[in-house]
This record gives structure tokens, sequence and C-alpha cells, in this order.
């Protein structure tokens, strides 16, 4: 998938009532978006982590974190509960939350694009 692809996916979930969205894509969708680290996707996935109960359960507040804690913030800084959110995450490390996703995700999670001849 694309960059623009998975933001497209996830404002499709976003847009789905709670019962029809697929949480676990979802969550796929803001680790590829927390590995390429822009600004821009800090409010799409913070949209998405309120869009229903078990979105908030899937997308943990360090997925914001992409471009770093600190850019997190200042992107969210209009919103008190992210903010609150963003709170807990001092002495985040980036490098030990990537780790989790490679070994849950597999090293793949970094590949934007399909394998040729996929």
């Amino acid at each position: 998938m694309t960059p623009e692809e998975i933001r497209r996916e996830l404002e499709l979930q976003v847009g789905l009532s709670p019962d029809l969205q697929d949480t676990e894509l979802m969550r796929e969708c803001a680790a590829r978006l927390f590995v390429l680290g822009q600004l821009q996707d800090v409010q799409l996935i913070w949209r998405a982590r309120k869009s229903s109960f078990d979105a908030a359960c899937s997308i943990e507040p360090e997925f914001l974190c992409g471009p770093g804690l600190a850019q997190a913030r200042a992107s969210l800084a209009h919103l008190p509960e992210a903010l609150q959110c963003l709170h807990k995450l001092n002495g985040f490390a980036p490098d030990l939350f990537l780790q989790e996703l490679e070994r849950y995700y597999g090293p793949e999670l970094k590949s934007l694009e399909p394998p040729v001849g996929e």
C-alpha cells in the first residue's frame, strides 16, 4: 500500500459506524503511518483512535508519536484529551515501540509497496 492508500483506508474506517469498523486494519494503518513518521498523520490517527471504543483499545497512544512526542503534542495542542493521553508517554522510546510492531507485523511493516510480482 502507498501512504495515500493507507490514509484513505484509515479515513474510510473512521467514517464507518463502530460495528462495521475493522479495528485490526485500523491498527495496521496506524502502525504503517507511525513508521512513516509524518506530522500530517497525527490528526488522522487521533481521529481513528477516537472513532470508537474498540478503535481506542486497538490504536495505542504511541501510534501518535511517529514524528516524535513533542511534535505530536504540538499538533494536538488544541485537544486537551489528546494532550492528557500523550502526557502519559513521557520517556517514550520510539525504537522499542517499533521493535514491538515489527514483532507483531513482521519486518515488512516498513515496506509500503507490495513486493514485485504480487
